[in-house]
């Protein structure tokens, strides 16, 4: 029995047993032979070891040789040195500002059907995703209203945060991943990493919805990042403010308790929010599959003893919509993903 998680290829004597007879490193192996009339498949890891093993019938083989295939051209001289090859006929939207980025997220969100991976460096539950003023009730496009709407709906939400060094910034990030997970037992979380030994920050900023859909980029999900292409530097009409609480932001200046999102940090009256301006794109089809199965790679990684391995596998391959070619790149290493470094 097999099961295909990102990264590795787990053999179960049983499929009601808890752990694998043996895990096999599919991602720093190598395809070298396949045998459609033994129903079999010889990888060569980079270790110099070699192993073999074998599907149950003919439409199994069909399905993972197939996924193999494609996996196999992502072992090694893809440009750059990526984990993942140039993608072709993708479909890509780009998001200038936070208004267009956060709306389009929270819809895509709100219509997910299985899963929804978050990645930040700094996220803020209680952000407010659309701010339009003909919505009657700005509080359902809320972050944490929207996680919770959707986990409701038996979608598993699964997010990644950077856990912050007090020394350098305070972003609340071990209260964030206890709210988050009080919303709904869907809804799981990590701060990462431990707080010592202390390295270096997590800077991944993505959103992916079923694994057909991803947002990359450089907006994170948190207080600060809203933005309008006015660019406004004043937010001071107390009856519709803008940007409320610690949203109404500048890093130059100590912002409060970021445990108290809707108390002022800065006075509106003498100082001004700074500006955010940042690009997202949206991507669909094998190249948000990459986006998710970077994801799946550093949460396996990261979740240590907490459980709650996820899994990906030839089922969750979209179709592309698009004619853009599209090329996933990262920076990644041991402490961070698990792996090799990568400077793609």
């Amino acid at each position: 029995y097999c099961k295909w998680y990102a990264g590795t290829l787990d053999i179960y004597r049983d499929p009601k047993d808890n752990a694998p007879e043996v895990s096999y490193p599919i991602l720093t192996s190598v395809l070298v032979t396949s045998d459609v009339s033994t129903l079999e498949w010889t990888f060569a890891s980079e270790s110099g070891k070699s192993f073999c093993f074998r599907a149950l019938d003919k439409p199994s083989f069909k399905v993972w040789h197939r996924y193999f295939t494609i996996l196999n051209s992502e072992l090694g001289g893809n440009p750059f040195d990526s984990f993942a090859p140039p993608r072709r006929n993708v479909g890509v939207s780009a998001f200038i500002c936070g208004h267009d980025y956060y709306e389009r997220v929270a819809n895509i969100m709100l219509q997910a059907e299985s899963c929804i991976y978050i990645s930040d460096w700094w996220l803020s539950p209680e952000i407010y995703l659309v701010r339009d003023p003909d919505v009657e009730d700005a509080s359902q496009f809320q972050l944490d209203n929207v996680l919770r709407r959707a986990a409701e709906k038996n979608v598993e939400v699964y997010i990644l945060i950077w856990k912050h060094t007090k020394v350098a910034i305070d972003l609340g990030s071990s209260g964030c991943v206890s709210y988050l997970e009080s919303l709904h037992p869907n809804i799981r979380a990590i701060a990462h990493p431990p707080s010592f030994p202390i390295n270096w920050s997590h800077h991944q900023k993505m959103v992916v919805v079923d694994q057909k859909i991803a947002f990359v980029g450089g907006l994170d999900l948190c207080f600060g990042r809203y933005d309008t292409t006015d660019y406004r530097l004043k937010d001071d009409n107390f009856l519709s403010l803008k940007w409320p609480g610690k949203d109404f932001y500048n890093p130059r200046l100590t912002p409060g308790n970021p445990n108290e999102p809707f108390v002022d940090g800065l006075n509106r009256r003498e100082v001004c929010r700074m500006p955010w301006q940042d690009v997202m794109l949206e991507l669909n089809g094998p190249a948000a599959w990459d986006i998710s199965r970077n994801f799946v790679q550093r949460w396996n990684h990261h979740r240590d003893r907490k459980g709650n391995e996820l899994e990906l596998g030839p089922v969750h391959y979209p179709k592309s919509k698009g004619s853009a070619v599209v090329q996933a790149l990262r920076s990644i290493s041991r402490w961070s993903g698990g792996t090799k470094v990568e400077r793609s």
